[in-house]
């Protein structure tokens, strides 16, 4: 797949005066498909760095500079912290372009990227099952779908294709991988459905992930309150661990609920205090408990990895300047000074991150949450 795409991308940022040093800013504890794709980079052109959002910031900071990479590639929203670091003075880089792949890239974030570097954006569309499903480079209205290399479904309710404009489930069957076929594999995501392109690719308009997932609040060693990124919890696994859901309480608290066979407590303990403190909260305070099943959330019929308490929500656990006491006084959200000075777009965003479930929009017959309107934010701000 690496090999058939990298005629379609943008040739390498430093040829031909010499290698082209990229910055992979991804989940790599684990067998991702990001790091395949990092370890495979043909080394006559390429230098890679494969730094792990599990590390500490620090750490991120100082390879990323010592490197400065040509180009930087990772999860829209760590790219989006990288952006931030680079926004607040902490970080020190200037890569040409950007690849970001792996979860939505909202408008909040590409505007933040974009005040950070001038750098152009590829918005690359894949999954496990099939890693190049779409592309969309600057400029593009529609991200282009690989038709060559897999049949795309975008099906209502009922399983009939959708109309262009009209929204609908992915469905995909691949058509590179002989050994392990997949055939009309359900993805989960809703997009809409764009028209034809003249180049005779079809398009999608924009994409509603199936499977977000929030973030999960720790607190660091220094005392520091953090947050670890679903793409670090997404392949936590355990021997004998069939699914885990991890829940914050406050204080300072995890609680695990895992399903498995047997009692795996130990394992799934060893497991989840490693993922800790490679982010450096290896005091961090956690229990686990083996339960029948996980039930699915009534909402959206999924099950959550990661489930907040209500007080774990109230305020931002990102350390930042004092909120001011006015804003909580009169029952607004409490915003940093940095956020405040930042994109009003994206501290819309973090609001319907944080309220999903409360109501958005409302007519005569119909009432919509964030959650089941968030792949429409201008219908929400307008």
């Amino acid at each position: 797949m690496n090999s058939i795409m990298a005629a379609r991308l943008p040739q390498p940022e430093n040829y031909p005066a010499g290698k082209t040093r990229v910055g992979f800013f991804r989940a790599a504890h684990g067998h991702f498909a990001g790091v395949t794709t990092a370890v495979h980079l043909p080394t006559p052109v390429y230098d890679t760095l494969i730094v792990s959002v599990l590390d500490p910031a620090k750490r991120v900071i100082g390879q990323l500079e010592r490197f400065q990479p040509h180009r930087m590639t990772g999860y829209s929203s760590s790219i989006a912290a990288l952006a931030q670091w680079a926004l607040e003075g902490t970080l020190r880089i200037a890569p040409q372009r950007i690849f970001v792949s792996g979860d939505l890239l909202t408008p909040g974030i590409r505007q933040t990227i974009q005040q950070a570097w001038t750098a152009p954006i590829s918005n690359l569309y894949g999954a496990s099952e099939s890693l190049f499903l779409g592309v969309q480079e600057i400029g593009d209205e529609a991200m282009t779908l690989m038709d060559d290399l897999n049949i795309f479904e975008i099906l209502d309710a009922e399983h009939n294709e959708v109309a262009p404009g009209d929204e609908g489930l992915v469905v995909i069957t691949n058509l590179h991988s002989y050994t392990l076929p997949v055939l009309r594999y359900e993805l989960g995501d809703c997009v809409v459905k764009g028209k034809a392109l003249a180049s005779g690719f079809s398009s999608i308009q924009s994409i509603r992930p199936g499977k977000a997932n929030d973030a999960l609040p720790i607190v660091l060693d220094d005392g520091r309150r953090e947050r670890l990124t679903p793409r670090a919890l997404t392949s936590f696994y355990a021997p004998g661990l069939e699914r885990a859901q991890f829940t914050f309480r406050e204080p300072d608290r995890v609680h695990i609920d895992y399903a498995a066979k047997e009692t795996i407590d130990d394992e799934v303990s060893k497991e989840f205090r490693r993922i800790l403190t490679m982010k450096g909260a290896s005091k961090m305070p956690f229990t686990t408990k083996r339960v029948p099943s996980i039930a699915a959330d009534p909402k959206t019929g999924k099950v959550r990895l990661v489930v907040l308490d209500d007080t774990a929500t109230k305020e931002p656990l990102k350390v930042r300047a004092a909120p001011a006491p006015t804003a909580k006084a009169k029952g607004r959200p409490a915003f940093s000074r940095a956020e405040i000075e930042g994109s009003i777009v994206a501290r819309f965003e973090r609001q319907v991150r944080i309220h999903a479930d409360r109501l958005a929009i409302k007519s005569e017959n119909r009432a919509l949450t964030y959650d089941g309107c968030s792949s429409n934010y201008s219908l929400v701000l307008s």
